[in-house]
């Protein structure tokens, strides 16, 4: 049996080509630019807007001014009208942006 390496991962050297992490998502994402409001179950009177940037079958990303933690599960709403999504989805990673924001993925449950 095979054991894992253990210890920092080593730095990619100058001018070569970086390896991608393979991809775990199940369907491609489509590109978005849309409003988002985000509802926790324990606060539905207290939504949140965030920025949907893309969204597929089994999930989407969106940027939003605080941090989520990993795990927990909201619902989303996006769409006007008669026209619109609400689904409860799970947050799967939540990452710091150099402008303050965060980048969220997160997948529907």
């Amino acid at each position: 049996m095979a054991r894992a390496a253990s210890g920092p991962i080593p730095a990619t050297p100058a001018g070569s080509i970086p390896i991608k992490p393979r991809e775990r998502r199940r369907e491609k994402r489509q590109s978005l630019t849309v409003l988002g409001v985000l509802t926790a179950a324990n606060a539905p009177d207290k939504p949140l807007d965030v920025a949907v940037s893309d969204v597929s079958l089994h999930g989407c990303s969106f940027r939003s001014p605080v941090p989520f933690r990993a795990g927990a599960a909201y619902t989303l709403r996006i769409g006007t009208g008669g026209l619109h999504l609400a689904s409860t989805l799970r947050i799967i990673s939540s990452r710091d942006r150099a402008d303050g924001f965060f980048d969220v993925g997160a997948k529907f449950v």
